[in-house]
């Protein structure tokens, strides 16, 4: 299947034009996609925002350092304050989310005409320190000391990158289609995981104030944290599938989520609150696979009369499975009622979805549990209960 690799292209631009442009030409003509600072709009906010989306949807980040730091740009992190240059911030942005860096540093900057270079002491020592954060980062890096040898040098690289390190790419939907289907068609699940791991525990009603404090970015506040956990949930289809989407809902503040396998294409979550939207989150993972991962990071969601975690069958599953996981709290047991009790919810031929307990909890080790359950059917849950509040079903994955 040809695939088409997006590369992202990050450096200062005025002392750089050339190489820019040489390095687009040969990405380009090889057929590969190119993007970078050339397709930004004016505004700083806007231009950032739409800088984070390239480099989500690139494969590969090239990033090319001559002799200059470039222009600082705005802080647009409440939790960073820093003045670094947008260079530095889109690397370090590209770092963050996994992206493949390959680094070309420009030989004896020092001999540079001074149109390519630093003139300010305080952006020279900047730029020595982002040069050596970046020689440390465990990505590929090499030098250069021409236009023509720059492009070879990336090009071979990226060839290399191809096979050693593969990435999603792009595809012609029509031929995508053909190896892969849809995830809203006739797909089964044959197995899925949710696996809750608590971080913290506290409960709000007897304590006297929050574990800590936390600033959300999504919903552009700071939180009281009493309670914390991950999910991680792994979905196995039958057969390949283009496009998976995962629903998120929580009683809690604040949700946090994030795709692991595959690499995300494309994810993006409402500015509505829990009270406007309780299905706040939808990430969308771009494929094709039968494997997808995702996690979700939940503040305030195991509180009094909602202390219990479920798994959910959005499609006919063969076996699924919840773990719940208190091993990493101390003194778990002060904020659960001992063993839990295992409920499966199913609907009725009335439509009335009902509830039974069923008793094959495991204990793993003590605060380790897990519940299975085989030939699930669309619709239908298994909840462990960790309170009184049996009637409950909330947490549903």
């Amino acid at each position: 299947m040809n695939k088409k690799f997006q590369i992202f292209i990050s450096s200062t631009y005025l002392d750089l034009q050339e190489e820019r442009k040489n390095i687009a030409n040969v990405i380009k003509k090889h057929n590969h996609i190119a993007v970078g600072m050339e397709t930004f709009p004016a505004g700083p906010v806007q231009q950032w925002e739409m800088i984070k989306e390239m480099i989500d949807d690139c494969d590969y980040y090239v990033l090319i350092i001559g002799g200059r730091y470039g222009s600082i740009s705005p802080p647009f992190d409440p939790d960073d304050q820093r003045e670094i240059s947008y260079t530095q911030r889109e690397y370090e942005y590209a770092y963050k989310q996994g992206i493949p860096i390959y680094t070309f540093f420009r030989q004896d900057i020092d001999k540079l005409p001074p149109e390519k270079r630093e003139r300010n002491e305080k952006k020279r020592k900047m730029l020595k320190a982002f040069i050596e954060k970046v020689r440390n980062n465990g990505y590929y890096h090499e030098t250069w000391q021409d236009v023509g040898e720059l492009g070879v040098s990336v090009l071979n690289s990226l060839t290399n990158a191809f096979t050693s390190t593969p990435r999603p790419g792009w595809v012609r939907s029509d031929r995508l289609f053909q190896t892969a289907m849809d995830y809203s068609s006739d797909v089964e699940i044959v197995e899925k995981l949710i696996y809750y791991k608590f971080l913290h525990l506290s409960d709000k009603t007897v304590s006297a104030g929050p574990l800590y404090r936390k600033f959300v970015k999504r919903l552009n506040t700071t939180i009281d944290v009493y309670d914390e956990y991950l999910t991680f949930r792994v979905s196995k289809f039958n057969k390949l599938v283009t496009r998976f989407r995962s629903y998120d809902s929580t009683r809690g503040t604040a949700v946090e989520v994030n795709s692991l396998i595959p690499f995300i294409m494309s994810l993006r979550d409402t500015d509505k609150t829990i009270e406007e939207n309780p299905q706040i989150l939808q990430p969308l993972i771009g494929g094709p696979s039968n494997v997808f991962v995702t996690s979700s990071h939940y503040y305030n969601g195991f509180q009094d009369g909602n202390k219990d975690a479920a798994a959910k069958a959005d499609k006919n599953a063969q076996t699924v499975r919840l773990v719940v996981d208190f091993t990493s709290v101390k003194d778990y047991h002060l904020h659960i009622s001992g063993q839990p009790r295992g409920f499966f919810s199913y609907h009725e031929e009335s439509g009335k979805l009902v509830s039974r307990e069923v008793g094959d909890i495991k204990t793993v080790v003590p605060g380790l549990y897990w519940i299975e359950r085989k030939d699930m059917r669309e619709g239908e849950v298994i909840r462990m209960e960790f309170s009184t509040d049996i009637e409950t079903i909330s947490n549903i994955t």
